[in-house]
């Protein structure tokens, strides 16, 4: 079994080592690496594919996340005001558009009982 990582080298202006970093950098250079090192050219555009989509894909999460937590917030308090009317719960809420339809549930396990009952 393999596994891809990302490891993407800092980019940007320098930053200023002070005398600590210098003298860490230094012990950390007496240390061989155990990585081999890969350098043919026969998979790099393979590579350079790989950490592409994984930047789209990256993306993409953090757009999906956007969008679920908008579409919760809208669809949340309406759910609350149409079961407030009802005086009931509806644990799934459907929502139909042109391009498919969207499910969101609403479950409530566990619910705090007044002293009184």
């Amino acid at each position: 079994m393999s596994a891809l990582s990302v490891f993407k080298p800092e980019q940007g202006a320098p930053k200023k080592l002070s005398a600590a970093d210098l003298l860490a950098d230094a012990a950390k250079k007496d240390r061989a690496s155990s990585h081999l090192v890969y350098s043919e050219n026969a998979g790099q555009e393979l590579v350079i594919r790989w950490l592409e989509l994984n930047s789209k894909l990256a993306e993409t999460e953090r757009d999906l996340g956007l969008a679920r937590d908008q579409v919760l917030d809208v669809i949340r308090s309406w759910h609350e005001e149409t079961c407030t009317r009802r005086r009931a719960h509806g644990s799934t809420v459907v929502v139909d558009t042109p391009t498919g339809s969207a499910r969101v549930s609403f479950q409530h396990r566990y619910v705090k009982l007044a002293l009184d009952q």
